[in-house]
């Protein structure tokens, strides 16, 4: 058996340093396992679709399993990838497996789950090794909740979100960009491009709102009990109001008459 294991960006790794330590990890790091390695690098196709290759590539080749990695991302341990693929099969279901998350390379995010493994309500797009059985699909009208919305399409398939706490991988942007500073206020914007949504609060903002409204009326109570709390209020006034019905104005026939002022003056009046 093998793993695609692929990742997606704008630039290729010289252009992009995120990337290029993932690569040079991926390639220094022994997963533990055979496996294919494939990035989705350009400006032809939409994140959306650069991950939905991977997983049409991964079917291609008869992997029963394809992990996606943010370019933010490094390998830390060897064998992490037979740690993924060991606890997809051991758990009866699974369809996507997370590591652990380091920030800085040595304490991890979740240290009570570390050893153990756990079954979550949601887990997070950095490394995501999906279970092919259930067919994930990209959503394209999701662009910035994507990790949300695989999640929820996943366990609307009957399939489960596991966590794995016998592997570790760092995701951060240092040194190369701050972490703890919002899109909007980060002046390096070759990642995505000067101009990108992602980089204007507002767009930014009102699109992550929208894309929740979306997860809102597709998954109903699923979404709401894992949505963002900055966005669950106005993602349910949006959809309240799409579900408005529109204002009907009920006019008994025969009785509609233009306005006086509205009408045109009869040919030869003054």
């Amino acid at each position: 058996m093998h793993v695609l294991v692929g990742a997606v960006s704008r630039h290729g790794p010289d252009r992009n340093p995120l990337l290029k330590r993932l690569v040079e990890s991926l390639t220094k790091v022994d997963p533990g396992m055979p496996c294919v390695l494939q990035f989705e690098i350009g400006e032809e196709y939409t994140k959306a679709e650069k991950r939905q290759r991977l997983f049409v590539s991964a079917r291609s080749r008869n992997a029963p399993f394809c992990c996606v990695l943010e370019d933010d991302t490094e390998i830390l341990q060897a064998g992490w990838l037979k740690a993924l693929v060991n606890t997809a099969l051991h758990v009866d279901g699974s369809g996507i497996v997370n590591p652990l998350e380091s920030k800085n390379g040595v304490s991890i995010l979740n240290p009570q789950a570390k050893g153990r493994i756990i079954e979550a309500p949601n887990l997070f797009g950095f490394c995501m090794l999906y279970n092919l059985a259930w067919e994930p699909r990209c959503d394209p009208r999701i662009t910035f909740l994507d990790d949300l919305a695989m999640c929820l399409q996943c366990r609307a398939a009957g399939y489960r979100l596991v966590l794995c706490g016998a592997t570790t991988v760092l995701h951060s942007k240092e040194p190369f960009l701050r972490d703890d500073k919002p899109p909007w206020e980060q002046k390096d914007r070759d990642r995505w491009g000067q101009g990108n949504a992602y980089y204007d609060e507002k767009v930014f903002t009102a699109q992550r709102i929208r894309e929740a409204a979306i997860l809102l009326e597709d998954y109903g109570d699923m979404a709401e009990m894992v949505m963002p709390p900055e966005l669950l209020s106005p993602a349910k006034e949006l959809v309240a109001r799409r579900e408005r019905p529109p204002t009907v104005v009920n006019i008994p026939p025969g009785s509609w008459a233009m306005p006086a002022e509205m009408a045109a003056p009869a040919p030869g009046a003054s």
